[in-house]
């Protein structure tokens, strides 16, 4: 079993109620100085530079080191382990070196089980390893762990390309983000709808039931596909138009729905704040070159980028 992805209460209610305490708005402050150090870290390496990639310099940097420090996850294998899921879950053909790499990231996973077990510590894995009912072996653990790492990495990974690729070509839009913060979590809302980079969500059925004229069986597997929501006219008028000033945009389906919806949706939206001010602070002039920018092509699971060649348009210091 996918944990806690695909299973049904009272087991995920359960689960749920272990990781909850770590995305309280008490935890969530004590997360932003984490945060911000990450994002300051990163765009202190872009100035340095001069040219980088929005995807690997950025997108698959920022999300994940949060992630694995907001777990607990040893410091001296942060690393190792981002870079073993990037080669993991990298789009196209199904290559040895992936099968190897998503083995490794098992592993590092599975280690970090161990140590929380034989001393627990004030983090989430230390509460899903001491808990009684229900008592988690060790491979579900790691499922878990893998689960909410990976969950926090990917996807708002690629909402931040998204993001920054559609900042860098409207240039009217991000001036007047500049000049008004405030509107940034309008602009979020508003991007998360639009480009819906979480594409898609597996379920199985549990009753016959007939949708859209398709008859459905109990154990059936349904691929649910987000975007579709996102731009229903039904729902948003002028749906396919990107428009910060719309009206409930909130109401999008970005981080999910029902008993699944994204634990950590505040620290993702933290995170996206955090990074649009530090960039529009120390550069606000970035570029990005969109005609080489290399959309990722098998995107049944996630709608990002493969590469964003892009420029601070600041010298390097």
């Amino acid at each position: 079993r996918l944990l806690p992805a695909e299973v049904d209460p009272p087991l995920h209610t359960q689960l749920r109620k272990l990781i909850a305490p770590a995305y309280t708005p008490k935890a969530l402050k004590q997360m932003e100085t984490v945060v911000r150090d990450v994002v300051r870290e990163a765009v202190d390496a872009l100035l340095a530079k001069g040219d980088f990639d929005i995807v690997e310099d950025i997108a698959e940097i920022v999300p994940p080191l949060i992630g694995l420090k907001h777990l607990g996850f040893p410091e001296e294998h942060r690393a190792t382990m981002v870079d073993a899921i990037r080669v993991a879950l990298k789009t196209g053909v199904p290559s040895e070196a992936a099968a190897s790499a998503f083995q490794n990231a098992c592993g590092l996973m599975m280690m970090f089980v161990h140590s929380r077990r034989a001393h627990p510590c004030d983090d989430i894995m230390s509460a899903l390893v001491s808990c009684k009912e229900p008592a988690l072996s060790d491979e579900e653990l790691m499922w878990m762990g893998l689960t909410l790492f990976v969950g926090g990495f990917k996807n708002p990974g690629a909402h931040i390309s998204n993001m920054l690729l559609h900042l860098g070509q409207d240039l009217d839009l991000r001036q007047r983000l500049i000049a008004d913060r405030s509107l940034i979590n309008k602009a979020t809302t508003e991007f998360l709808r639009y480009y819906s980079a979480g594409v898609s969500v597996a379920r199985t059925v549990t009753r016959p039931y007939e949708l859209g004229g398709v008859q459905l069986s109990a154990g059936d597997r349904v691929l649910v596909v987000l975007p579709a929501a996102n731009r229903d006219e039904a729902a948003f008028a002028h749906a396919d138009t990107f428009d910060i000033d719309r009206s409930q945009a909130n109401r999008h389906l970005a981080f999910g729905g029902g008993p699944h919806f994204c634990v950590g949706f505040k620290l993702a939206i933290m995170m996206f704040d955090v990074l649009l001010n530090e960039i529009f602070d120390r550069m606000p002039g970035y570029t990005v070159q969109a005609d080489k920018a290399i959309r990722v092509e098998d995107a049944g699971i996630q709608a990002g980028y493969v590469c964003i060649p892009a420029s601070t348009g600041l010298r390097p210091v």
